[in-house]
């Protein structure tokens, strides 16, 4: 795969989790994409389990990229150096 993110700043795994998240929604099509819009429109991504005992939990999901792979290609300053 190849994925191109371009932004002005990034938090610590930022692009790792993107990648990941859409790798996994990509090629997995039994995911449902319900959890992804609850998701972006909550800002939380729990999803729903239901343990040994019977009873539900929420647990947060975290789909990062592992880092072999993902390659910093290029930085633009612009004009802020010259």
């Amino acid at each position: 795969y190849k994925v191109t993110i371009i932004g002005d700043r990034f938090l610590y795994k930022m692009v790792r989790f993107l990648v990941g998240t859409i790798v996994s929604y990509g090629t997995d099509n039994d995911r449902p994409l319900q959890e992804l819009s609850d998701a972006l429109t909550t800002g939380e991504w729990k999803i729903n389990n239901t343990n040994t005992s019977g009873t539900s939990t929420s647990t947060n999901r975290r789909l990062c990229a592992p880092a072999k792979g993902l390659v910093l290609d290029y930085i633009d300053y612009g004009n802020k150096w010259e």
